[in-house]
């Protein structure tokens, strides 16, 4: 399975990310803030490929955009070294951050020390659009907390989001740059991402077989308690088509695959899942239901 799916580059590039560009040190973090279309991911690719070719030849790119993932499945979080064959990701779950914060920072500070560890002298993260409400700005905080020192791009108006961050404005380990938002970024409908989520599934699913999956020696994360299944005799066929996310020991992605049935006493699931299923040590129960051609139930 192709693991990244680069964005088309922007016809135009505007002076500012110009600019930008020409501020920054030789190495360092830095991450992309912005609301939906406001052309996050097409910036912080940008800019990693920029920073590659301008004599800093190893960067990794880290796709937190959950909902809209060019880098692993939609739900997890991705790293890739440009011009490598390293990459890796890391389940969340969900396709927005307010669903599991908790698990959206967890997989997000592991990409990006992965790509660290890789030997990358840059680490670009780009973000999903949540910038706003209880969770979005919470999350933004934490990111900068576990990254600095960091490079905190600012993609358009987030008076909300700025506000949030004002007691980050005077610690030297964070730099912020404000960017207007490009005249071409392109907006997206809710159709328009929900079918390429469902592309990206279908991919991800495509010659999946059913296969049992013993527990034995497996971490169950997310799982739901055995008596809830005797309280509501329907939960089983409800749980019928969920995500599941399949890593190995240290929490990397392996494969996802679909929920097909849970056989309590014999400690087991029936998946719709590749064979690396079978290899992992966690299994991690995710928050949607999927038919096995990636449509969304």
């Amino acid at each position: 399975m192709e693991l990244v799916l680069p964005p088309d580059p922007p016809s135009e590039v505007p002076a500012a990310w110009q600019d930008l560009l020409g501020s920054l040190p030789a190495t360092g973090r830095l991450v992309v803030f912005g609301a939906s279309d406001s052309g996050k991911t097409t910036l912080a690719w940008w800019l990693a490929e920029q920073l590659r070719s301008g004599g800093r030849p190893s960067v990794t790119l880290v796709d937190a955009d959950v909902g809209q993932s060019r880098i692993g499945p939609p739900t997890t979080v991705g790293w890739w070294q440009l011009g490598t064959d390293r990459s890796g990701f890391y389940f969340v779950g969900a396709t927005s951050p307010d669903r599991r914060p908790a698990g959206m920072v967890k997989a997000t500070l592991a990409a990006c020390r992965a790509g660290a560890g890789a030997g990358s002298d840059w680490v670009v993260l780009d973000t999903t659009g949540c910038v706003s409400g209880p969770v979005g700005p919470v999350l933004k905080s934490a990111k900068i907390r576990y990254l600095r020192p960091v490079h905190v791009v600012l993609l358009g108006e987030l008076t909300e989001l700025e506000s949030s961050l004002e007691s980050w404005r005077d610690d030297p380990g964070v730099s912020f740059h404000r960017l207007a938002v490009a005249p071409a970024a392109k907006g997206k409908s809710v159709a328009t991402r929900k079918a390429w989520r469902e592309s990206l599934f279908a991919r991800w699913l495509s010659g999946a077989n059913l296969r049992w999956v013993e527990k034995q020696d497996r971490d169950w994360l997310h799982a739901p308690a055995p008596e809830l299944f005797a309280a509501d005799p329907g939960l089983a066929e409800r749980l019928k088509g969920l995500l599941l996310g399949f890593c190995d020991g240290e929490g990397r992605g392996m494969c996802v695959g679909l929920l097909q049935a849970i056989d309590w006493r014999a400690g087991r699931l029936l998946i719709l899942g590749p064979p690396q299923a079978e290899e992992a040590r966690v299994v991690d129960f995710g928050c949607l239901r999927l038919k096995p051609d990636g449509t969304q139930f």
